[in-house]
């Protein structure tokens, strides 16, 4: 099975699809934050990105990130991956995250993050998939981000940004043969 990396997603692809669907995640960073980041799984031919949040609630829409408290030996909740919140997010606005880059209070956690998405990325593509295909009726489906509204959108942004990058070009072969 392939490795699961930890992402980072530009920040104006999120706000162009929270006008899809206004529970896509808000991306504000307030002094030195942990980088928003998530891991990249496969779902009905796209990548989906969910979110990984400092949220320590266990739900079903999410799993729980563990570690063992070396102080008192007992399993603690240290984050979660939020399937509810997951989106669909094309190559082109994700970006690897560089654990070196962070400060050393975030790499420690996130690697601890990455270590244990390791060990349970059959889980985590299990789980993603079940959010996924949730049924409108299922308690929990309210609470999800609308997958095939964000699908929606997703395909909307990029053929806006391919234009954007056509124009481009084709200003730039245009400026080329007024030179």
């Amino acid at each position: 099975m392939d490795k699961l990396y930890f992402y980072k997603i530009d920040k104006e692809y999120l706000d162009y699809l929270y006008k899809f669907d206004n529970k896509v995640p808000k991306h504000v960073i307030v002094g030195k934050a942990k980088p928003f980041c998530g891991v990249v799984i496969a779902i009905n031919g796209l990548n989906y990105f969910a979110p990984i949040s400092s949220y320590s609630k266990k739900e079903f829409t999410n799993i729980a990130i563990k570690e063992l408290d070396k102080n008192t030996k007992k399993i603690k909740i240290i984050s979660t991956i939020r399937f509810c919140y997951m989106i669909p997010a094309p190559d082109s606005v994700l970006t690897i995250i560089n654990f070196k880059e962070q400060d050393d209070y975030y790499n420690n956690l996130i690697v601890k993050e990455y270590l244990f998405c390791q060990d349970h990325k059959e889980d985590i593509r299990i789980r993603a998939n079940k959010i996924y295909n949730l049924p409108s009726g299922h308690q929990w489906h309210k609470q999800c981000c609308k997958f095939k509204e964000l699908e929606t959108g997703c395909k909307e942004y990029e053929s806006i940004k391919q234009l954007e990058e056509l124009q481009i070009a084709e200003g730039q072969a245009v400026g080329t043969k007024e030179t």
